[in-house]
This record gives C-alpha cells, structure tokens and sequence, in this order.
C-alpha cells in the first residue's frame, strides 16, 4: 500500500476513533523516552505479560478449561 493512502486512511480512522483508541494509537507511536510515567508502567507490565507464555508455555489454561466461570450475561451463546 502507497504512503499517500496509508496516511489518508490513517487520518479518516482518527478523525472517527474515540478517545481511547486515540490515547492507545497516541502510546504506540510516541517514543518511548517521551511517554509519560503511568503509560511507561503499563507498557512495561505488557511486555512483561507477553514473555510469559513464551518462558512458560504450560503455565496458562486453556479456554475450554475455564470456559465455565464466565457469566453467562458474557457468552456469545
């Protein structure tokens, strides 16, 4: 895809985005030397988070598995 298009798509996706994904596409794309503390923190627990399954791949359960303690009002039944 072209610069130019992605650029414009971009925009149209922002002008209609809410404030959350702004503030989420805002993070991403800041460096991270100029984020603030609280996004800093979370970024660095996320990452934290992701390296779990690959250091321990046997440490989570499966869906199936707990599939049960979800509220009903919450299942896609």
């Amino acid at each position: 895809m072209d610069k130019a298009v992605i650029q414009k798509e971009l925009h149209q996706l922002i002008d209609g985005a809410d404030k959350e994904l702004l503030k989420l596409a805002y993070s991403i794309l800041l460096p991270k030397d100029q984020l603030n503390d609280l996004a800093r923190e979370q970024l660095e627990k996320l990452e934290i988070r992701s390296e779990r399954p690959i250091k321990n791949p046997n440490e989570g359960k499966l869906l199936d598995e707990i599939e049960h303690e979800v509220p009903v009002t919450h299942r896609d039944d």
